[in-house]
């Protein structure tokens, strides 16, 4: 039965399953799970000192040292099991611990103290004293797991191990219920009162509350724990989507993006501005500066003209070597989308010159670029098969804009802009510095149209 499945036959099926994690974040959360069970182990040693301290309080006698034992017994245990963990983890101990905490607690607190004389005082007046609260502490220290299953696992062994040591109580010969009592339905609340008091009566009703309280407490807790882990795995996934979006995305549109209604990757077509931007001479250039110089040398191309792209609301598609592609316009399209990336060209252009200054300042061989912008329609949407994806925008615009940048070569220009990104740019906003820098670059026969292409060159 799938999860799903095994959701909508048992509603709280997810509290056995827990969320479903990828491979690498389940191996985080193992290794979180040992730290985790260092601050186990502390809070654990934390509780068994206060009780000691309490108990050194309530009873300042030489018998305090057999609960004092069983108290370093329930530290010493959580100290063993953290120290095994270290060295080999294995995920049955954490059970098996936690069932010697459950009975080593209901030990101390059903077990009398061979240190007292306790004077023919009946064993049942033992379950009077509330000693069943300290059964919480194992069920509080279960939370530590970060596994709903093991927080009801605990519960259950709560509930069983304590039927387990009562039932010799409850079962004795001299002990009286209410069961017992003849006239119940018609006894006065005088004789009701009298018969409870007897020294030898067990409430069974106290002692099924008690039960119940543990399980309920443990559902709680693990739905808590079950919800606390979900939205962790929710969380760590919305940030791996939004660093993911950040590499392509402008900082001001990620957050935008991820809050989309519909899926990122959805096949759509629509109108987008495309940009290509590459360095001239890079074969030459990069025999000349070898694998390491090459790599520098790419690293701040690339991130120059991402952050031309990013300052103008634009999306880098990818990078290609030593080219660059981006677009304007996805995944949500926008009236002034060629105007845009009419701008990022004159800004990469600007970016350019700047780092070429430094470059010779610095010794080293300025860097051309050959920048090419189309705009018309695309089909955008998530690319491949079922084992990589990848969110890519494809169409006869991108073409356009990658054979036209080849041009700046043969006309001897740093970008090239189609008449159709030009005319989408001038309906946005006329006269823009970016569009009054233009000239008239004639024509060309683009390898695949059937018309040439109108150029205007930077």
């Amino acid at each position: 039965m799938s999860a799903p499945a095994a959701s909508r036959a048992f509603p709280l099926a997810f509290l056995f399953s827990g969320p479903v994690v990828e491979p690498r974040l389940r191996e985080a959360f193992s290794k979180a799970a040992l730290a985790s069970l260092r601050v186990a182990m502390l809070a654990k040693l934390t509780a068994a000192a206060i009780v000691a301290a309490f108990l050194v309080a309530q009873f300042p006698s030489f018998s305090v040292l057999w609960w004092l034992g069983l108290a370093a017994m329930f530290a010493g245990a959580g100290v063993l099991q953290y120290g095994l963990a270290r060295r080999r983890p294995r995920a049955w101990r954490k059970y098996a611990f936690m069932i010697f905490d459950v009975a080593i607690l209901a030990f101390g607190a059903l077990v009398r103290n061979p240190l007292i004389d306790y004077g023919g005082v009946p064993v049942q007046l033992d379950l009077r004293f509330q000693s069943f609260l300290y059964l919480f502490l194992p069920l509080a220290l279960s939370v530590f797991s970060f596994t709903p299953r093991f927080v009801l696992f605990t519960g259950a062994c709560i509930a069983i191990v304590w039927l387990g040591a009562v039932s010799p109580i409850v079962l004795r010969p001299d002990t009286v219920t209410l069961l017992d009592m003849p006239n119940y339905a018609t006894a006065t609340i005088a004789e009701k009162s009298e018969y409870l008091l007897k020294p030898t009566f067990v409430h069974l009703a106290n002692l099924t509350q008690e039960v119940f309280i543990v399980l309920v407490v443990a559902l709680m807790l693990a739905l808590g724990v079950s919800r606390q882990m979900s939205l962790v795995v929710r969380q760590i996934a919305a940030e791996r989507s939004r660093a993911a979006l950040a590499r392509y995305f402008s900082p001001n549109m990620v957050d935008e993006i991820a809050a989309l209604d519909r899926p990122l990757g959805e096949v759509r077509a629509q109108h987008a501005a495309v940009l290509f931007a590459d360095i001239v001479g890079f074969t030459a250039l990069s025999e000349r500066l070898g694998p390491e110089g090459t790599m520098a040398l790419l690293r701040g191309f690339h991130r120059r003209m991402a952050d031309a792209v990013f300052a103008h609301g634009g999306t880098v598609d990818k990078y290609v070597g030593d080219a660059l592609m981006a677009t304007f316009g996805t995944p949500r399209p926008a009236s002034d989308d060629a105007l845009r990336a009419l701008r990022c060209a004159q800004a990469m252009r600007e970016a350019l010159a700047r780092w070429n200054a430094e470059r010779l300042a610095a010794g080293e061989a300025p860097v051309r670029i050959g920048i090419g912008v189309h705009y018309g329609p695309v089909v955008a949407g998530d690319m491949g098969d079922e084992r990589r994806l990848e969110y890519a925008v494809i169409g006869d615009t991108v073409n356009v804009a990658s054979r036209i940048e080849k041009q700046t070569r043969e006309l001897g220009v740093e970008a090239l802009v189609t008449g159709d990104a030009l005319e989408a740019a001038r309906a946005a906003g006329s006269g823009d510095p970016a569009l009054v820098r233009l000239r008239p670059a004639g024509t060309a026969a683009v390898r695949g149209r059937a018309d040439p292409v109108a150029l205007w060159a930077a």
